[in-house]
């Protein structure tokens, strides 16, 4: 029976062809959906991880409410220089990451998506790695992200455009780096200025996104964690490890995503849905067709049972073969689908 059933979907190649098709449809919908938001929530995961290497503690400000999407307010730089006298602190940075807007050559924006700006911080908290020139000194002086760099075609002392809170500045371009072992934040282009010219560009002079903490040798990050907290005590702000720090905004990411992982999935059980009425009505169509040829099968011997399992098997199968194709379209589908959102406008999260 099961070289009878092999027989018929060779002789219905078109029909077969269709009906595994729907199959490949839905499944590689929503296998590519899953590998495109695992793929990119494990690059920020890693991206995180990197960001708070050298960082045993961070301050970040206190959300007004969980439910309150509004971001809080920005942290005053004089909470520095209270950490500075903090027992346990080795070294502690203010840092501000921002959205800016970074032109080319022509006054076009580099990418179709966010871009960023980076303060500079001393080591060890800071993780770009300069492969080329050196990083900027000056409030005139801007570096890029590597990729940005190399995907412009920008040249050391070019003059690049960066369009902030205030209007455009033209910066002298002095470096490229990588961020740890890859070559931009999570895709997206990134300028690396000074906390100076940070702060200026996105509009927040002597205010900060976050604070970075290094331990003395010896202090725990859960000790330290505790002593930043006594030292900020009546400050609007929240404290966490290094560890707990990534952990937090790992988890955030993932809740932003969600959103974007339903809509996939409703495009892909949709197809799914329209698929199984289209196995259905075609399997049907196949079997009534198939009468006689089945009548048949009964008048040589076959019994009901083995008419049935035939007719299964050859669902089974079909249904198998294209779910294994749409796995591997998923695959495919993943980047396409990136790419698809990020030419419609639709951000994905940055975050450092």
């Amino acid at each position: 029976m099961r070289k009878v059933a092999l027989r018929g979907l060779r002789a219905r190649p078109v029909r077969t062809a269709l009906t595994a098709f729907a199959v490949v449809l839905g499944v590689a919908m929503i296998a590519g959906t899953y590998v495109l938001t695992d793929t990119i929530n494990k690059s920020f995961t890693n991206i995180l991880a990197q960001a708070n290497a050298g960082t045993d503690v961070v301050v970040v400000p206190r959300k007004v409410d969980d439910d309150f999407s509004s971001d809080p307010p920005p942290l005053d730089e004089e909470l520095v220089e209270r950490l500075r006298a903090a027992p346990g602190v080795r070294n502690v940075a203010g840092a501000v990451f921002g959205q800016v807007s970074i032109r080319d050559r022509a006054g076009k924006s580099v990418s179709s998506g966010a871009n960023f700006v980076s303060s500079l911080q001393p080591a060890p908290f800071e993780q770009f790695r300069f492969i080329s020139g050196r990083p900027p000194r000056a409030l005139s002086e801007v570096a890029l992200d590597s990729a940005t760099f190399a995907e412009s075609d920008f040249k050391l002392g070019d003059r690049v455009t960066i369009v902030g809170a205030r209007g455009a500045r033209r910066l002298r371009l002095v470096g490229s780096a990588r961020f740890g072992e890859v070559a931009s934040v999570g895709g997206y282009p990134v300028a690396i200025a000074t906390l100076a010219l940070s702060q200026e560009l996105v509009n927040r002079e002597r205010k900060l996104d976050s604070i970075s903490v290094a331990g003395a040798a010896g202090v725990t990050p859960a000790q330290l964690r505790q002593n930043v907290r006594t030292a900020l005590a009546g400050a609007p702000v929240t404290v966490r490890t290094g560890a707990e720090d990534a952990a937090q905004q790992v988890s955030d990411l993932e809740q932003d995503f969600g959103f974007f992982r339903t809509a996939l999935l409703v495009f892909g059980g949709i197809a799914l849905f329209v698929g199984a009425f289209v196995i259905y009505n075609t399997f049907t169509i196949t079997v009534a067709q198939r009468t006689r040829e089945l009548a048949l099968l009964r008048t040589l011997g076959a019994t009901r049972r083995q008419v049935l399992r035939s007719v299964v098997f050859e669902a089974a199968l079909v249904g198998l073969v294209a779910s294994l194709l749409g796995l591997l379209g998923g695959l495919a589908l993943a980047p396409a689908l990136r790419g698809l959102f990020q030419i419609i406008g639709a951000d994905l999260p940055a975050t450092r």
